[in-house]
């Protein structure tokens, strides 16, 4: 109990270093996208409150060593920033960010389900969340991988788990987080918060089949996303053993998906409800290390 209250207070108290540092940023720094690698881009969308800080974390976007071409930031169109926020939005308008507001509310699908309809000159596209800031090599970790190109690259992700004599997945909590030796297999789920880098080549127009995802996958992007990349022979894999989370603005609550799905169970729903739309099955899944309940 003691450990976990102590890691509670180092979290509070660098999430609240960092919102000052890049509160500070974001008030002075001219860094741009002006030098960017023209083979990136980083995809993200905010809601509601969210939107009043989600500065902060664009601005350590804007801070990669390496930085993208550019930062999209999909907004529904009902949604507006406060008076701060959109005095700091502007700034980094001018800087390399571009927000497109859309006309439905498609929750977290935002970040990436409408990205093939901005003018393709790039290979890659990675997702980030709207709320955790982002170390300095972030970018520069996908950029520089071997597999680059090859399969989805993610910090984090869990691993696809069945029972040990069934082909039942078993509880979403019970899945266990991903490591180097799962890469092999394709039973790697990534976790979009700590960010994902597509090859634009792995998503096609079903990323945007809305009528299709609200009847089958609502509340999962990650589980949309990793269906429909398998469906078109992109495997996924983590770049390192330890599950990078990188640390949550102080502004950020608990996730309001992540409790729907996991204490409901929807996640194991809404992944066996997709395949039969994806055509694939659930032995596609099952990983060469024998990761089963």
């Amino acid at each position: 109990m003691i450990f976990k209250f102590i890691r509670k207070v180092k979290v509070f108290l660098t999430s609240l270093y960092l919102s000052v540092i890049y509160f500070l940023k974001a008030c002075v720094s001219g860094q741009n996208l002006h030098d960017g690698n023209a083979d990136f881009i980083i995809s993200l969308t905010t809601y509601g409150r969210r939107f009043d800080f989600v500065f902060l974390t664009i601005e350590s976007i804007l801070a990669q060593s390496i930085k993208p071409a550019k930062i999209y930031l999909w907004v529904y169109k009902k949604d507006k920033p406060s008076f701060l926020s959109r005095y700091f939005l502007n700034k980094q308008l001018k800087r390399g960010l571009i927000i497109k507001y859309v006309d439905e509310d498609i929750k977290s699908y935002k970040k990436l389900s409408y990205i093939l309809n901005v003018k393709r000159d790039f290979k890659y596209v990675i997702t980030a969340d709207d709320d955790v800031f982002y170390p300095r090599d972030w970018l520069r970790g996908f950029v520089e991988h071997p597999r680059i190109g090859q399969s989805i690259l993610c910090y984090r992700g869990r691993v696809i788990t069945f029972e040990k004599r069934s082909d039942n997945l078993v509880s979403y909590k019970s899945w266990p987080f991903a490591s180097e030796i799962d890469n092999d297999s394709n039973a790697i789920l990534p976790t979009g918060v700590s960010g994902v880098c597509y090859p634009v080549q792995s998503l096609d127009l079903r990323i945007s089949d809305f009528n299709s995802i609200q009847k089958l996958c609502p509340y999962a992007d990650d589980i949309w996303y990793k269906l429909l990349t398998t469906s078109n022979g992109y495997n996924s894999l983590v770049l390192k053993s330890n599950n990078s989370h990188y640390p949550p603005l102080i502004t950020s609550l608990a996730k309001g998906l992540e409790k729907i799905n996991v204490g409901q169970e929807l996640n194991i729903k809404q992944f066996s409800n997709s395949l039969d739309y994806f055509g694939l099955q659930k032995k596609g899944f099952i990983t060469s290390v024998s990761r089963y309940e």
